[in-house]
Formats: C-alpha cells, sequence, structure tokens
C-alpha cells in the first residue's frame, strides 16, 4: 500500500512537471506572422504593384479595379463596396480617380479600415488653367479636377507615394516595421535606376513633342522635358469636339509630327481617322492605369510597362 501511494505521488509531481514545460513552451512561442497577415485592397493597377513590393509575404494584396477596366469614373456595386469589410488597409492615389472613397469613407461602416492616400503631401500640378503647348494648339484642363492625377508616371514622385504607403502600412502593422522599411527602400532604388534609364536613353533625341490620345503624360512630360499634346482632357472620356479634332489634325500635319499614341484600354477608333487624315503611324503608349488581362497573367510590372513606354518613347522623338 505504501508502496502504490509512492508511485502515485511520482505520478502527479511528473504530470505537474510535464504540463508547466508544455505550457511555459507554448506561450513563449511566437505566433507565425502567417496567421495575422493584414490584408490590403489597393485601387488600382500602380497602387496594386508599389503596395505588394512593400509588403512582400507578410501581408495579402488584392487590386480593387478589374483587370482590363479604365479606372477613370469606374464605381463599385454594393457588393463590391461590402467586400471591404474584413479589409485592413486601404491605398489609393485620390486626386479624383477614386471618387467612391468619399463615400466609402464617410459611410460609418468601415471605422476599422486605414485608408493610405498616397498623393498626400505630394508637388502637384494644378489644373486651374490652361495649359499651353504652343501657339497654335492648346487644350483645356478638366474643370472639375483641381490638380492632374497621374502622378505615378514620373518615378521621382512615386519614391514619395512609395515612402506614404510604407508610413500607413506600419501605422496598421507595426510588428513588421522594419521588413515594410527595408522593402521599400529597395524599390525606391528601382525607382532611381528606372529615372536614370530614362534620362540616359531620351539624352539625345531630334523631337521634344509627343502626341497622346489624353492628358495622362504631363508629369512625365514635366521630369523629362517632353511636350505633351493631348486630344482629350485629364480623363479618356472628356468631351472632344470636331473643333478640336481639327485642331490637332492641323497641328499633326504642321509639326511633322509621324506617330500619334493611343491607349491599351481605350477605343482606338478615334486614333486611327486622326491616323488616316494625317498619314501618321499609332502606336500603344501606356498611362499605366491598368493591365490587360494578358499583361496580369504574366505579372507584368510597372518597371516593365515604364520600360515599354521608353522605348516607343525614343521612337516618337527620334532618339539615338
Amino acid at each position: 500500500m505504501k508502496q502504490n501511494r509512492i508511485f502515485l505521488f511520482l505520478i502527479i509531481i511528473l504530470s505537474t512537471i510535464i504540463s508547466f514545460v508544455f505550457f511555459s513552451t507554448f506561450q513563449d512561442t511566437p505566433i507565425s506572422n502567417s496567421t495575422e497577415k493584414i490584408h490590403v485592397v489597393s485601387s488600382f493597377y500602380p497602387y496594386y504593384e508599389f503596395t505588394r513590393n512593400i509588403v512582400g509575404d507578410h501581408a495579402t494584396v488584392t487590386q480593387y479595379l478589374p483587370n482590363g477596366v479604365e479606372p477613370h469614373d469606374w464605381e463599385p456595386s454594393a457588393v463590391k463596396i461590402q467586400s471591404l469589410i474584413d479589409t485592413d488597409v486601404f491605398v489609393y492615389n485620390g486626386l479624383g480617380m477614386e471618387s467612391y472613397v468619399d463615400n466609402i469613407q464617410t459611410s460609418g461602416e468601415f471605422g476599422n479600415l486605414i485608408f493610405i492616400k498616397a498623393s498626400d503631401n505630394l508637388k502637384l500640378l494644378s489644373t486651374s488653367a490652361e495649359q499651353t503647348v504652343t501657339s497654335d494648339f492648346h487644350f483645356l484642363a478638366q474643370e472639375n479636377l483641381k490638380f492632374d492625377p497621374h502622378i505615378w508616371l514620373d518615378p521621382i514622385l512615386v519614391q514619395q507615394q512609395v515612402n506614404n504607403i510604407r508610413d500607413g502600412l506600419i501605422q496598421s502593422d507595426p510588428v513588421n516595421t522594419n521588413f515594410y522599411t527595408e522593402n521599400a527602400l529597395q524599390y525606391n532604388e528601382k525607382l532611381n535606376s528606372l529615372d536614370a534609364k530614362i534620362i540616359s536613353e531620351l539624352s539625345s533625341c531630334k523631337k521634344d513633342t509627343l502626341v497622346s490620345f489624353h492628358n495622362a503624360f504631363a508629369y512625365l512630360g514635366q521630369r523629362y522635358a517632353i511636350k505633351i499634346v493631348a486630344l482629350s482632357g485629364l480623363a479618356p472620356d472628356s468631351e472632344i469636339t470636331a473643333t478640336k479634332i481639327a485642331q490637332l489634325i492641323d497641328y499633326i500635319k504642321n509639326n511633322d509630327i509621324k506617330i500619334i499614341f493611343a491607349e491599351e484600354l481605350v477605343d482606338p477608333r478615334l486614333a486611327q481617322v486622326i491616323a488616316e487624315e494625317t498619314g501618321t503611324q499609332i502606336l500603344i503608349l501606356s498611362p499605366i492605369e491598368g493591365l490587360t488581362p494578358q499583361e496580369a497573367s504574366v505579372g507584368m510590372t510597372y518597371i516593365e510597362k515604364m520600360e515599354q513606354n521608353l522605348d516607343l518613347l525614343k521612337i516618337a522623338l527620334e532618339c539615338t
């Protein structure tokens, strides 16, 4: 009997020790980041791309705008809006590109959602005045926008946007501060290399003017000393009058323009009419507002799209 009591006592002591070691080990083991990943939604392609490069595998990132859709004036459905309920961070450009954001912010349904406006505190191009390209051709700014929203076509301004996104992500997910900081630094170094490449390859060109479909390239033009002549305003569906078309045709003929640019997400028929009237060639210069489904399927990057644009600019501007 005494031996049985001693044996039972030893079992109790051993069980206590095992339980203590187990629970101590469980409490001291950090929870894997994979179970705590934040969910980030980015409004359209450039901001999906910038965010994806910052978060790496420490967050899930999805693009709000469907691929193949032009983002100007796009509005999400009620179902699409409700899909944000479980989202932690929403990254957007602002400046009128995502007019639906104000309604989402003021709806009262997304109090826990952090909104990152990537255009905050940037030096922006104003649309308050008429922008004159030459004495014989000009276009009017889009009246309902105070600033040109197409910031992402200037790699140096994109660096500041990357920093804005980084800071917002750190606010939402401070545990991964060092990771986001390092990734943003690395991506900005790639943007520096892109900027240097554009400067080098556009350094010796015979022409300095490009003709585009809509006025998306002013930031690009300002950065690299390119004059931009656009048929429509800051959105591709801006009103285009017969007088405006006639002015552009005259400008193309009088200034020895050999190439005009259309866009991958916009109906090319008007550009085709102008090309037939002026004997010019049409090429596709991307405002990088979205990818085609084919481009998305192969994972085309922002930098690859910018390098494609650079190759086309070199043709149009007759660079050597």
